[in-house]
């Protein structure tokens, strides 16, 4: 259930929510936004090695998924993959955003959608990093031979430091990044949204994705295929095993939010000592 939010304090009260979940949270987040920075690395790593062991002049591996699609002529459509992906990523991005102006039972927090995300792309991540590092599969994307246009392996440390390209590189197969990303905004969606169509359209958009991928041969049937396993498996894993972060001001809200007059609690110790010598002077009267 969710509704707008209709008087600036009520918007306010929620992002001051936010703010506490942040004091507790960003150490984390700062991590993890380093994983991903540290994946980008390990992506020119790959591609360097992928040109200094002449893999390109490896045979293609046999693809039942490319045979099966190559009669799909979308290769005048090469940019709908990251439309897509990024469409999907700024669907999410909205879907956080909204939370500050519509209130929803149970409440959605922005930064919670936004911990389990990275939480989890950085598992993957580093799954991924293992993976195609440990062994460089030749690679089937037009541009990854010399000569080609987007050629372009890493030359200095420059290009590893600051040079990161998710697009154009070259040999970091296993698993598909692209598919991993589409898959955490669905699961995302299904585990913090509530619109029953918007869940079933991003299970058609992880399909469409997984399908144009291998037509248009950026990845291997494989690297859809283990993207569509790993990534709901370490979702639902953290999800048992991590909660949603809940700040110590919630747990205990009566003595964070209400301030008690110095003396009150004495006071109220009297009381409550008085209420119960009177109630035993009147059961010993009736006893008597």
């Amino acid at each position: 259930m969710s509704r707008w939010f209709w008087n600036w304090e009520k918007s306010k009260a929620h992002m001051k929510k936010e703010t506490q979940i942040l004091r507790g949270i960003w150490p984390y987040l700062i991590f993890f936004i380093l994983v991903q920075y540290v994946h980008a690395i390990f992506n020119k790593l790959v591609y360097r090695n992928y040109n200094y062991y002449k893999v390109y002049e490896q045979p293609q591996l046999v693809d039942l998924g490319f045979m099966a699609l190559k009669d799909l002529n979308v290769s005048t459509i090469e940019w709908i993959t990251e439309t897509i992906t990024f469409g999907a990523i700024g669907l999410s991005f909205l879907f956080g955003i909204s939370t500050l102006f519509i209130e929803r039972d149970p409440p959605v927090y922005a930064l919670h959608l936004l911990y389990r995300v990275l939480m989890t792309s950085s598992v993957c991540l580093t799954i991924r990093i293992g993976a195609y590092s440990l062994t460089i599969l030749p690679s089937p994307s037009d541009h990854c031979f010399p000569g080609q246009r987007n050629w372009n392996p890493p030359n200095s440390w420059t290009d590893y430091v600051f040079g990161a390209d998710p697009i154009n590189g070259c040999a970091d197969l296993i698993f598909s990044s692209h598919t991993m990303y589409t898959v955490l905004c669905c699961a995302a969606y299904y585990r913090y949204g509530g619109i029953r169509w918007l869940k079933g359209l991003f299970v058609l958009v992880v399909i469409m994705l997984g399908i144009l991928i291998v037509a248009l041969q950026k990845h291997y049937s494989v690297d859809v295929w283990l993207a569509l396993c790993i990534v709901p498996i370490v979702w639902n894993w953290l999800e048992f095993r991590v909660e949603d972060y809940v700040p110590p001001e919630w747990k205990n809200p009566r003595e964070s939010e209400i301030e008690v007059p110095r003396g009150a609690e004495h006071a109220q110790a009297e009381d409550h000592e008085q209420v119960h010598l009177v109630g035993d002077r009147e059961a010993s009267k009736e006893a008597v």
